[in-house]
């Protein structure tokens, strides 16, 4: 299985930030509740065994850490390990202990810092390294300890305490913690009256705004035709219609996003930044664990992509031309003269209701009859399903992207998106200001 966590911390709106929290490529959520305020939501992709057996797995680690937790509660956090095979003989932590998978979670504050599947050195090394980093303890059951623990702790010269849970669970407890089908999170998480009232108001407000420009340019325009009947007359905004072109933002992170989809099954890489700069595209790999095979990533590459992986020095990436894509959405909005600055306000005001951190204006210069504004959107620590349900909301705003790049939190498994833009239009009420 496949693990992707979103902390969902917010009361406002919370059956829509638990939707928005769920992998639109999961099959199985879980949602765990710290408080009323505060969830976890793991989504989990299974593989084609799990889902033809109809099993699907309780979160041991998720459980182990949460048990421990509420037992302890004066306590910050803990990281827990769940080895997955049971049966495996761990006395040297040096030897077998490679062959075994695991997985682990790191929780402080009731959030979680990380979470890791995948063989058990990588992932108790990983684990290691969270509890001297956040000052917590390791959390492992009694039936998975191994006599080399301690000596393999002492050997890497750090100060870790090991509580010893049992390997007990109710059936509350796994209940609890055994995702369930997507369809019956979205069942139980609906949308609210006051969720879709909100969210139909910001739609009718966008595209009221796009619109609102055009309305006058087109009754400003019928006015002219009424008093000039003979003489052919030059379109005003011929250099307006011009400067709008180049690809919407939409579609450059539908692009980006579906790229990191199409290399999300390597075994031991993952991408750890995608950037566009113009309209060429470049994606950066990086090793999932110390050791990973650069063999693997090579073979991987020819055999599932028609993609060249360029290789210079340490620096392992595909670098490629961004084709034309199908439908041209920013010659659409050629035929109206957009409200620049409104769109500009509530392109902040939807980059925030989303979670992203901040919208920038750059650039804000003033043409013949109208103006265009450049700047950046950032979000941090944001999973994708998130970024793309914020540019879903853009398609119908004249966003053009100037520059993109997405980078992978790899210890958080989220990522950090940078969003240069244009925003092209005619500000209407400067004019009717200057006709006053």
């Amino acid at each position: 299985m496949k693990y992707i966590r979103d902390y969902v911390n917010s009361p406002s709106f919370q059956n829509f930030r638990v939707r928005k929290a769920i992998a639109s490529d999961a099959d199985h959520v879980s949602i765990i509740k710290f408080t009323d305020e505060h969830l976890l939501v793991t989504s989990v992709i299974s593989d084609e065994k799990e889902l033809e057996s109809g099993v699907v797995k309780p979160l041991y680690a998720d459980v182990t850490a949460f048990k421990w937790l509420r037992s302890n509660a004066t306590q910050k956090g803990c990281v827990a390990i769940w080895i997955t095979d049971g049966e495996a003989i761990l006395n040297d932590p040096k030897g077998e202990i490679s062959l075994a998978t695991a997985t682990m979670v790191a929780v402080k504050d009731n959030v979680i810092e990380a979470d890791l599947s995948g063989r058990l050195d990588a992932v108790l090394a990983t684990a290691l390294r969270y509890c001297q980093r956040l000052e917590l303890p390791l959390v492992i059951n009694k039936y998975h300890v191994w006599d080399g623990l301690y000596s393999f702790i002492e050997s890497q010269d750090l100060n870790v305490d090991v509580e010893l849970v049992s390997d007990q669970f109710t059936d509350g407890e796994l209940k609890e913690f055994t995702p369930i089908p997507v369809a019956d999170a979205y069942a139980e998480y609906h949308r609210t009256g006051m969720e879709k009232l909100f969210i139909a108001s910001v739609t009718a407000l966008v595209l009221g705004s796009s619109f609102l420009g055009y309305t006058a340019y087109e009754t400003a325009k019928l006015e002219r035709q009424r008093e000039i009947v003979h003489r052919v007359v030059e379109d005003p905004f011929k250099a307006y219609r011009n400067e709008i072109k180049g690809a919407h933002v939409t579609q450059d992170v539908n692009f980006v996003i579906s790229k990191i989809g199409e290399y999300n099954s390597i075994p031991s890489w993952e991408v750890s930044t995608s950037e566009i700069k113009g309209r060429k595209f470049k994606m950066t790999f990086s090793p999932k664990y110390v050791g990973a095979s650069v063999t693997e990533l090579v073979q991987w590459v020819r055999a599932n992509t028609k993609d060249k992986l360029t290789i210079k020095g340490a620096v392992y990436s595909v670098e490629l031309t961004i084709p034309k894509y199908k439908d041209d959405y920013m010659s659409a909005f050629k035929r109206y003269i957009i409200d620049t600055e409104l769109n500009y306000a509530q392109l902040n005001d939807l980059a925030l209701y989303s979670g992203f951190s901040k919208v920038t204006l750059q650039g804000n210069a003033a043409k013949s009859n109208y103006r265009v504004m450049t700047g950046q959107i950032t979000g941090v620590r944001l999973d994708l399903t998130q970024i793309k349900a914020f540019y879903d909301q853009l398609a119908h705003v004249p966003v053009e992207s100037v520059g993109l790049t997405i980078k992978l939190n790899k210890e958080q498994g989220n990522y950090n998106i940078t969003q240069k833009y244009k925003l092209t239009g005619q500000l209407d009420h400067e004019q009717a200001k200057e006709e006053k």
